[in-house]
């Protein structure tokens, strides 16, 4: 504890005239008696002689005060010398368990500031100081010695005099939301800049971190941080999922959102189950006969004998061949909605009945050069044929399943069961066929990419969710103009929203089922959009939370904290009304995370001192044709009429934005505005700030880190222990 010592150098003071008194009186009591007696019978020129009696002790008064005069103002001035070298030593001590030798230097070195040499003519001016009784403070001593002047004259030539002081980091519960712009500008480096912006934010929020410290592990003095990075888009939809499941559409069951998407149009196509056939049916059978054929030479022949001979001659016997066919049977195709087909089956029994008999011949044959007499008997041969055919059928009964089968998509605004992404983190993606199709693709994609160019790329079967969100219902009637209170309706502007409806939960991003109605472009494809930031999703956010457990004191630093921050990325256009609104929602002691952060779960029970650090290289960038927290406003008009051109659309959401900051500040929160690389800040985000000493510019990197380090040392506090 500070021990003043002001008391004690008023007494110093004092005791010098008391002295003067004690030693001066007494003599002129002496003098004044003597005088009595001569003069006790002369009454004349007595004022001449009590005026000169009396100027001796006034003059010892008059000159106590003066010198009593000179000793406060020193010992003020060394008081203060004390106060600055120990706030100075605080503020550098990196171990709140030990003063390090440098540091105690540099508390030298402010107190001699302070206090310079020759100050008020002060000797043997001596200043110490040491790490206090308690870790995390810093106590002095301070002495100095200082002559008199008219005090001289009564023999008091010079007054001793010391005060001792004592610094602590004072912090409050506090809690720090940063809203940072990673769009993808982040990506440029300043004109005279070594590095990008995006890598010299990364550094700044680090060492804003190293100036305001980890805060207490326990008990009062706790400080968290927070941090909300924006682009177009925000990613708290996991981290929202996980703190009440029903504050996200389709977390608790079956819930259908409304997107920009496509719905295939079918035709249905019907397919025949055939059953058991059945036995055969309705027979016929017919008896035609072909008669016999002319007679023909068999070729054998009996030679030399009469026709008396060959007549009687024993005829063959000839045996009768029957050779027998049957069809297999085709079945009939079945037309919807017949109920049984038909086969038909037929046979056939063909059977050859041989008749012979001899034939007699005579004649003279040339041989050689004479001519013989010959007789043959000829065998000769008929046949006749018959054909014995038999005709039937069977039955098959026919039941029907029925098919659709894709003939186009339908680009609209389509009702989207989203459950299972949002409870699975991923889903069968319902803009992608599965089924039977009349040839082709219909998962091949052709489109714009924006530069004149065209894509062809294929459909995912399965879609997934990063955790960025499309908000609770809004009003499309705000204007530029609008009041800064946020109008009853428009849910996405309530800091302290608590969605229990299908209008006031959040719902999932997924631009993987989107698609332009007007030109058919796909969003889900990775080139185009998502490059051009129009359908991006940022770093996931990060709640309140402490990060003391693993603060290193030599460096002043949390590797947690520095691994958040180092996984920063850059991409997308410029929204600051959702980043905004966001960094408020995860702030606030009432809406969503009102168990944890409001004043009652404080440690401590004393209040919690809150505030909002928002870093932008530049005003907005929202586009009539983005995929946003809102949709697509050309295709579905939730911010603002469809139609409505950039400008126009960038001028509702600065109102939006000052409508969010009104909010804040109605919260009590303390709102820090700082624009990087931009030479003027808008007006907008110079009012969103608390005041005008909250809001400022830096140019570069270097610019950047001071001004963090700035804030951190206001909201953290610097003390002099009372």
């Amino acid at each position: 504890m500070r021990q003043s010592n002001y008391r004690a150098g008023i007494q110093n003071a004092m005791r010098l005239d008391g002295v003067y008194a004690m030693r001066v009186l007494p003599a002129a009591g002496r003098q004044a008696k003597s005088l009595a007696a001569q003069l006790a019978h002369d009454r004349s020129g007595n004022v001449l002689i009590l005026s000169a009696v009396a100027i001796i002790p006034i003059l010892g008064m008059i000159g106590g005060a003066i010198d009593a005069s000179r000793l406060y103002m020193a010992r003020t001035r060394l008081q203060q010398a004390c106060d600055a070298g120990a706030l100075a030593g605080r503020k550098a001590m990196a171990n709140i368990t030990t003063l390090t030798t440098a540091e105690k230097a540099l508390a030298k070195n402010f107190f001699d500031f302070n206090f310079p040499a020759g100050t008020y003519e002060a000797t043997n001016v001596v200043a110490n100081y040491v790490r206090g009784a308690q870790p995390g403070t810093v106590a002095g001593t301070a002495s100095i010695v200082i002559p008199t002047t008219i005090m001289r004259l009564f023999g008091f030539e010079t007054v001793p005099m010391s005060v001792t002081c004592e610094s602590t980091l004072s912090i409050p519960n506090t809690d720090v939301m940063f809203v940072l712009d990673v769009t993808g500008s982040m990506l440029e480096t300043p004109d005279g800049d070594t590095q990008t912006k995006i890598a010299g934010l990364k550094q700044a929020v680090k060492e804003f971190y190293a100036a305001l410290g980890p805060g207490t592990s326990t008990g009062a003095g706790r400080v968290r941080y927070g941090f909300m990075p924006y682009s177009s888009n925000v990613n708290v939809g996991k981290i929202v999922y996980a703190l009440n499941a029903n504050y996200i559409a389709g977390g608790t069951g079956v819930e259908e959102v409304e997107y920009q998407t496509r719905k295939a149009v079918t035709t249905p196509i019907y397919i025949p189950t055939y059953g058991t056939e059945s036995a055969p049916g309705g027979a016929t059978t017919s008896q035609p006969s072909t008669g016999y054929t002319d007679w023909a030479d068999t070729n054998a022949y009996v030679s030399g004998t009469s026709q008396a001979d060959c007549n009687r001659k024993s005829l063959p016997t000839g045996n009768s061949t029957t050779n027998s066919t049957q069809s297999s049977g085709t079945r009939g195709t079945a037309a919807y909605p017949q109920n049984q087909v038909s086969t038909p089956y037929s046979s056939q029994q063909t059977t050859t009945q041989p008749e012979y008999r001899y034939d007699y011949r005579q004649g003279y044959v040339r041989s050689g050069r004479s001519w013989v007499f010959v007789q043959v008997c000829m065998e000769q041969i008929r046949t006749k044929t018959t054909t014995v055919t038999s005709n039937w059928n069977t039955t098959t009964p026919v039941s029907w399943a029925t098919q659709e089968q894709f003939a186009s998509w339908n680009y609209a605004v389509w009702p989207v069961d989203v459950s299972s992404v949002v409870q699975n983190g991923s889903a069968n993606n319902p803009t992608y066929w599965t089924g039977l199709t009349n040839g082709g693709n219909p998962n091949i994609n052709e489109g714009n990419v924006g530069t004149g160019n065209y894509y062809t790329t294929g459909t995912p079967s399965t879609i997934t969710w990063d955790g960025c969100i499309e908000e609770a219902k809004t009003l499309n009637t705000i204007t530029a103009t609008s009041a800064l209170t946020a109008p009853s309706g428009a849910y996405d502007l309530d800091i302290d929203l608590i969605p229990n409806s299908a209008d006031t939960r959040w719902k999932p991003f997924l631009p993987a089922i989107q698609f332009r109605s007007d030109n058919r472009d796909w969003l889900g494809r990775q080139n185009g959009w998502i490059q051009q930031g129009f359908a991006v999703c940022p770093r996931e956010a990060s709640p309140l939370g402490q990060y003391a457990s693993d603060y290193v004191a030599t460096t002043k630093s949390s590797a947690r904290f520095n691994t958040y921050v180092d996984s920063l990325t850059a991409v997308g256009g410029t929204y600051h009304d959702i980043g905004m609104i966001w960094g408020a929602r995860f702030l606030s002691q009432d809406g969503i995370y009102a168990a944890t952060n409001g004043d009652a779960a404080a440690p401590g029970g004393f209040q919690v001192s809150r505030h909002i650090v928002f870093m932008t290289d530049g005003t907005l960038d929202t586009r009539p044709n983005a995929n946003d927290p809102w949709g697509i406003n050309n295709l579905q008009g939730k911010i603002a009429p469809t139609g409505t051109n950039e400008n126009g659309l960038e001028a509702i959401h600065r109102r939006r934005t000052s409508i969010i900051c009104n909010e804040m500040k109605g919260k009590g929160f303390t709102i820090w505005v700082v624009g990087f690389g931009i030479d003027t800040m808008p007006t907008e985000l110079q009012e969103c700030a608390t005041d005008a000493a909250h809001w400022t510019l830096a140019i570069d990197s270097a610019a950047l880190r001071a001004e963090f380090q700035k804030i951190a040392q206001t909201i953290g506090g610097l003390r002099l222990s009372s």
